[in-house]
């Protein structure tokens, strides 16, 4: 489990206190998000705070503007990237496992504008960490002096000198689609994959039938499954293959993780099962028969085999035809 620190001067900032209840809320989401990395740059959809806050778009809007403009937080829209300013001050990486996980985390980011911003910050408060950075990590936009934060307030930084303002290339525009193979990108840690033209329909067909929420929990709900194979098969197209899919995989994810049968218990489910199905193609069927084996030795003897939890006199009982 990761832990991630909060300093108890959040409360008392002075900017923190003039913030709004949804902007401290969004702020304190942002610290402990399970999304978050611990260097404080991290891919972070919007869509993925509106689902873990249940807010709408219209509410994320405004608190997520007062973190901005109180430089608590930036954020590249194009990349879906977000840098908590701040973190690797209160937070610095401890040793070179943590500093090896970041790099790989950061590996893994898109292409962002944010990752020269990220550099300056690591170099005045992770010195470990600042030495290895790749080289071409991030390229300055400007020269610009390094922000420094003020000691009154130490969640936010203090306003940068004005810069001559630089072009960024345009968004991607956002789709219901694009939102549901995000979340399954989250889910099954597939980065890389594309959305292409074959996938885009298996969600348009999905979205369909089902609301949106119904989708987005069942590419989620694959990791409930008890079946042990079921993460080498949680392909987009699989989950969402019909509505019995979507429905099964949408309940597993709100219904949670299951208890799972022991090895021993379902071996010993797996034997009674045959040995009832064997007793039911008998002559008759039903429960009486339900291991019996007849025998053709001298007497015209039968064989009554033990049912599953029968004791004492049942065991290998010897029953003679008339």
């Amino acid at each position: 489990m990761r832990y991630n620190r909060i300093d108890q001067r959040f409360w008392t900032d002075r900017a923190v206190r003039g913030w709004t209840d949804d902007a401290k809320l969004l702020a304190l989401y942002l610290l402990t998000s399970p999304h978050r990395a611990t260097e404080g740059l991290f891919r972070l959809p919007k869509a993925y705070i509106q689902a873990d806050l249940e807010w709408s778009a219209e509410r994320l809007g405004q608190p997520f503007r007062q973190l901005l403009e109180s430089r608590f937080l930036d954020y590249d829209d194009d990349a879906q990237v977000v840098l908590i300013r701040n973190a690797l001050k209160y937070q610095p990486l401890q040793n070179d496992n943590q500093v090896t996980a970041a790099l790989k985390a950061l590996e893994e980011l898109p292409p962002t504008r944010l990752a020269w911003d990220f550099r300056q910050l690591a170099e005045q408060f992770c010195q470990r960490l600042a030495k290895r950075l790749p080289e071409g990590f991030g390229e300055p936009p400007t020269p610009s002096p390094a922000p420094t934060p003020t000691p009154e307030d130490p969640y936010v930084e203090p306003e940068p000198k004005p810069s001559p303002a630089v072009a960024s290339p345009p968004a991607r525009p956002r789709t219901v689609e694009r939102v549901v193979f995000e979340a399954w990108q989250e889910a099954t840690g597939k980065h890389r994959a594309k959305l292409d033209d074959k996938r885009r329909r298996v969600i348009q067909r999905a979205l369909a039938a089902f609301p949106l929420e119904d989708v987005l929990d069942a590419v989620r709900g694959w990791q409930f499954d008890t079946w042990t194979e079921r993460p080498r098969f949680n392909d987009l197209g699989q989950l969402l293959k019909d509505a019995d899919h979507i429905e099964k995989f949408r309940d597993l994810w709100r219904a949670g993780p299951q208890a799972v049968p022991g090895r021993n218990a379902q071996r010993s489910i797996g034997t009674y099962q045959q040995m009832k199905a064997y007793g039911q193609q008998r002559e008759g069927g039903g429960r009486d028969d339900v291991g019996r084996v007849d025998g053709h030795g001298a007497g015209g003897t039968e064989r009554v085999l033990p049912r599953p939890g029968s004791r004492g006199a049942d065991v290998g009982q010897v029953v003679r035809r008339p």
